[in-house]
């Protein structure tokens, strides 16, 4: 049975790291029905992440159908994970699984690519490393020549396959084209000299879309999988960090907010391209090419707490060990926790480094299992602060969202790493995503969605310090990451 009302209704997928999550919007911006459905993670070698694009599709169609979506839909909106390497052959169909964008295994690759073109951060705009599409596909070529010879068409995110697969164009935003390392974006296209040097033609590329555009129509064999009507508009919306900013605080200048994923970060939108200098922050192309979303990305953050609980707290619900956790921190200074660096399979902020390791410092006989719990967590708070400095401003008040936004016991900690209020919403802040990429279909077919705010500030939402992390312990914690890069490079190798 149909759960709408409404005659029209958006429907916003947003594919994340782990699972995908669906919603079903009225045009009054009420949300009519939701779906979620997980997907593995592949890692088959060191560094490596991987998932099926047809892991995907089968999430999708399930989270869709959970939702209650019926043939009411009107349009959908697609954002989620950036910088993925999907190589489909000549009939459309993946020829390996995706390379993530958090997969490390092109070190030398990349380095190589460093040597030849030593213009190439400043062609991007950012600075280059592993997790870079040019030194996944080198990876490729050196290792897996006849997949990458079976390749003819390179996708580069989790949406722009499920669009694919759906009936969509080959398309990719400008947000997550700016991910990639492929983006020249001072000529505003692909850059000829890094095709050239990896080797693959411009015509294998997305066609990049500036704004809200439709980039094909559901087909019929996606419509009797997913339960929707054939023929309805599909739109690539902004990936998953642009998604994220656009759902939450909107993509005007000055806009900043954290996101506690997977992996975490703090975005901050500027009215200009700054001088590029080389260093951990990256710059994100907004529509229209003038502002940029800067981005200071921590890979482990919720994934680090997930370790962190199964390995210290023996599994139990994220719920069970924050209330454990919680009860732990009323008694003690979080600034007398170890230090941890979170970064479980490289970082990219504070420092840009893909061989860099989690690590904790500091246990004592009298040290807890709550206590390397909280480290965790306290670690990924800091990184957080640590990113927002290499931005250059730290903002008194921050919203916070993503699934682990659920966790009073981090929010303060955040709070009491950032000396700031941290906001969480009334609404499930998990959705944002979501949200956005509905906004984005419906603005692409004419229409408009009424979204209300996320975010109020009754004393309910509001995390407010309690014990300030001294500034002397955050840059400890930075100055570790330096003292310890040798061992690192030496682990990785």
């Amino acid at each position: 049975m149909s759960l709408y009302a409404q005659p029209v209704t958006i429907l916003g997928i947003d594919l994340g790291t782990t699972a995908v999550k669906v919603a079903v919007f009225g045009t009054d911006g009420s949300i009519l029905g939701t779906g979620e459905a997980a997907y593995p993670t592949l890692r088959r070698g060191p560094g490596w992440s991987e998932q099926r694009p047809e892991d995907w599709w089968s999430a999708v169609t399930a989270a869709i159908r959970a939702s209650g979506a019926d043939e009411r839909v009107e349009a959908v909106g697609l954002t989620g994970q950036m910088q993925d390497l999907i190589c489909l052959d000549a009939h459309g169909e993946a020829v390996r699984p995706a390379i993530l964008y958090n997969d490390v295994r092109a070190g030398t690759e990349a380095a190589e690519l460093d040597r030849r073109l030593p213009d190439w951060p400043s062609w991007t705009g950012n600075e280059q490393d592993a997790t870079s599409i040019p030194a996944k596909l080198c990876w490729l070529r050196h290792h897996e020549p006849e997949e990458l010879e079976h390749t003819g068409q390179v996708l580069l995110g989790a949406p722009a396959a499920v669009l694919h697969r759906a009936g969509g164009d080959p398309v990719v935003d400008l947000t997550t084209a700016s991910t990639t390392g492929l983006l020249d974006v001072q000529a505003r296209g692909w850059s000829e000299p890094l095709l050239a040097a990896v080797g693959l033609a411009s015509a294998a590329l997305p066609r990049l879309i500036d704004g809200p555009a439709v980039s094909g129509s559901l087909s019929d064999t996606a419509a009797r999988e997913l339960g929707l009507r054939a023929g309805i508009p599909l739109v690539h919306a902004l990936g998953d960090a642009g998604a994220a900013t656009h759902g939450i605080v909107g993509l005007a200048p000055g806009s900043a907010y954290l996101y506690l994923g997977t992996s975490g970060w703090i975005a901050e939108v500027r009215p200009e391209d700054p001088a590029w200098m080389p260093g951990p922050v990256h710059s994100l192309v907004l529509p229209g090419w003038t502002d940029r979303l800067l981005i200071g990305a921590v890979l482990s953050a919720g994934g680090a707490a997930d370790w962190a609980r199964r390995v210290h707290l023996g599994d139990p619900s994220f719920e069970a060990a924050d209330r454990v956790a919680g009860e732990r921190l009323a008694q003690i200074d979080p600034a007398a926790l170890p230090l941890c660096l979170p970064s479980l399979q490289g970082a990219r902020t504070p420092i840009r480094d893909s061989a860099v390791r989690g690590t904790l410092i500091g246990m004592t006989p009298d040290t807890t299992a709550e206590d390397l719990y909280l480290a965790v967590l306290l670690g990924v708070a800091i990184d957080l602060r640590l990113a927002a400095e290499r931005i250059g401003s730290v903002p008194d008040t921050l919203p916070v969202i993503g699934g682990a936004a659920r966790s009073p016991v981090w929010r303060q900690l955040l709070a009491d790493a950032f000396g700031a209020e941290i906001l969480t919403s009334t609404a499930d802040p998990a959705r944002a995503g979501v949200r956005s990429a509905a906004d984005w279909a419906a603005t692409a077919t004419g229409g408009a969605l009424e979204l209300p705010a996320m975010f109020e500030t009754d004393a309910g939402c509001r995390t407010l310090p309690r014990n300030p992390i001294p500034h002397a312990r955050l840059h400890r914690q930075l100055e570790l990451y330096r003292l310890l890069g040798p061992t690192f490079a030496d682990l990785a190798h």
